[in-house]
C-alpha cells in the first residue's frame, strides 16, 4: 500500500506499508544538493550533512549514535547533486525512535563552532581520498569537461578552498535558509501503521511552518569533447557517453533501462562479454544511467592497462557502432527485461531500497509508481521502441570521451573517434 500525505506545515510524507517484514526505513529528504549552491556556498550541503550528526539541543553526537545502535538500527546520510538525505533503518517497533532522532537532527542542530573546526579536516581528508580514487576523479573531470562552469559540474564536497572558507556564521545562515521542515519530503517504507506514524509526524512538525525554499535551476548545455588527462595511476580510466534531454514520457525511461542493461549493466551484457570475457582487455567495464531534473546521461566506464588502451578504445567504438547499425534482437531484449524483473523481485525485500525508490520517484517524476506499474512498464518494452531509442539517442548524437591516465590514444578529436 502506497500513500502520499501532506503535514499541516507543508512537508510531504510518502508511505509504503509492507506487512511481510519486521523492519522500517525512514528517510528525511531535501530536494536540493550541490547543484543548488551559489558561489560562496560550494560544499555547504555536504558539510552540513556531516554537522547534523554532531549534536542537538537534546542529544550530543554520541547519544545520536547510541540511540539508534541500542535498537540494532543503522543511521546514515548522503549528499548528491540534486538531493540531500538523512535516513535510518530500524526494527518496526522502533520507528518512532528513528523519527524522533532524525527530526531532532534536522530541527535542532547546534552547529557548534568547535565541532565545525573539528570536522573540517575530516571533510578535507574525504576530498583528498577522491583525488586518490582514480575512477571517481576521472568521473569528476568528465563532468567538468561536459558542463564547464555549470553548477552540475561542481564537486559535491566542494574544493578544499571552499571548505576552508566555511565559518559558523555562513554555515548557520545556509542551514536556516534551507533546512527547515516545510521543505522536507519524508519517505517511510516497512511494517507501519500509516495513521499512527502520520499523527506522530504531525505532532513534531505540524506547527513548524515556514516559507518553502525554491530552487532556481538553469539547464546545462552539453559540450562535445574528446580529451586525455594524464595521471599518476597505473591504470587508465575511460568514460564515454552522451547527454540528452530526457522525455517526460515513461516509455523512454524504461526503454533506456532495458537498453543500458543489455549493453553494460550485467555480466552477460555486450560490453562485459566483448571487452572482458572475449578480449581480456579490462577488469571493469559497465554502462550506467544518470537522471537529473532537466537532463540525463548514458555513460560507459572502463579501465585498462596503458598498453591495452588503443585496443580498448577501438573495441568500445566497435561495440557502439554495432548497436547503432545492427539493433538488438528480440531475444536479447527479452533477456534484459527478465533480468530487470528479477532484480525488482529481489529489491522488494529491502526496505531501504523501497524508501529511496519512493522519494526519488516523487522528486524526479512528481508521483510514485508501485512495483506492479514498474513491472508492467518493463514488460511493454519491445524491439520497435528500442530501435527508436537507439536512433534518437545513440545513433544521432556525438559521444564524449575522457581518457584519464597514461598511454597514447592516437585520437585528436571527438569526430575522429565517434563519427
Amino acid at each position: 500500500m502506497i500513500e502520499a500525505r501532506n503535514l499541516s506545515n507543508g512537508a510531504t510524507v510518502l508511505f509504503e506499508r509492507v506487512t511481510a517484514t519486521s523492519t522500517v526505513s525512514v528517510g528525511f529528504w531535501y530536494p536540493y544538493g550541490s547543484r543548488d549552491e551559489k558561489k560562496g556556498q560550494y560544499g555547504f550541503s555536504h558539510f552540513l550533512e556531516h554537522m547534523l550528526f554532531k549534536g542537538t539541543n537534546k542529544r550530543n553526537a554520541y547519544e545520536i549514535a547510541q540511540e539508534i545502535d541500542r535498537v540494532g538500527g543503522m543511521i546514515n546520510a548522503f549528499t548528491e547533486k540534486e538531493v540531500t538525505c538523512f535516513y535510518c533503518t530500524i526494527p518496526k517497533n522502533s520507528v518512532k525512535t528513528a523519527i524522533d532522532v532524525l527530526s531532532d537532527m534536522i530541527v535542532n542542530s547546534r552547529l557548534d563552532k568547535k565541532e565545525i573546526t573539528r570536522e573540517m579536516p575530516v571533510v578535507l581528508n574525504e576530498i583528498r581520498s577522491i583525488e586518490d580514487s582514480p575512477d571517481e576523479k576521472a568521473h569528476e573531470l568528465y563532468l567538468k569537461l561536459m558542463w564547464g562552469k555549470h553548477h552540475l559540474a561542481n564537486r559535491i564536497t566542494g574544493e578544499e578552498e571552499d571548505v576552508r572558507a566555511i565559518t559558523y556564521t555562513n554555515l548557520t545562515n545556509y542551514y536556516k535558509t534551507r533546512y527547515h521542515p516545510a521543505n522536507l519530503i519524508i519517505s517511510i517504507a516497512g511494517n507501519i501503521n500509516i495513521d499512527d506514524v502520520y499523527t506522530y509526524l504531525e505532532s513534531i512538525f505540524g506547527n513548524l511552518k515556514a516559507d518553502k525554499y525554491i530552487t532556481e535551476r538553469e539547464k546545462p548545455e552539453d559540450r562535445v569533447f574528446a580529451d586525455q588527462i594524464k595521471s599518476k595511476f597505473d591504470q587508465v580510466h575511460i568514460y564515454t557517453g552522451t547527454g540528452y534531454t530526457a522525455s517526460p514520457e515513461l516509455e523512454e525511461y524504461y526503454d533506456m533501462v532495458v537498453f543500458s542493461t543489455l549493453m553494460g549493466e550485467s555480466i552477460s551484457s555486450r560490453l562485459f562479454q566483448a571487452l572482458r570475457e572475449e578480449q581480456g582487455l579490462c577488469y571493469s567495464v559497465y554502462s550506467f544511467r544518470t537522471y537529473f531534473s532537466d537532463t540525463a546521461q548514458w555513460t560507459v566506464y572502463a579501465s585498462t592497462a596503458p598498453s591495452d588502451l588503443k585496443k580498448l578504445l577501438n573495441s568500445l567504438k566497435t561495440e557502439i557502432e554495432k548497436v547503432r547499425e545492427n539493433k538488438p534482437e528480440i531475444g536479447e531484449i527479452e533477456d534484459a527485461k527478465t533480468h530487470l524483473l528479477g532484480g525488482i523481485t529481489i529489491a522488494k525485500e529491502d526496505m531501504e531500497t523501497r524508501m529511496k525508490r519512493l522519494a526519488r520517484q516523487y522528486i524526479l517524476r512528481g508521483r510514485i509508481f508501485n512495483f506492479k506499474e514498474s513491472v508492467d512498464n518493463i514488460k511493454k518494452v519491445n524491439k520497435r521502441r528500442i530501435d527508436h531509442l537507439i536512433n534518437k539517442i545513440i545513433a544521432e548524437r556525438k559521444f564524449n570521451l575522457l581518457v584519464y591516465g597514461k598511454g597514447r590514444t592516437g585520437i585528436k578529436s571527438n569526430e575522429e573517434y565517434f563519427t
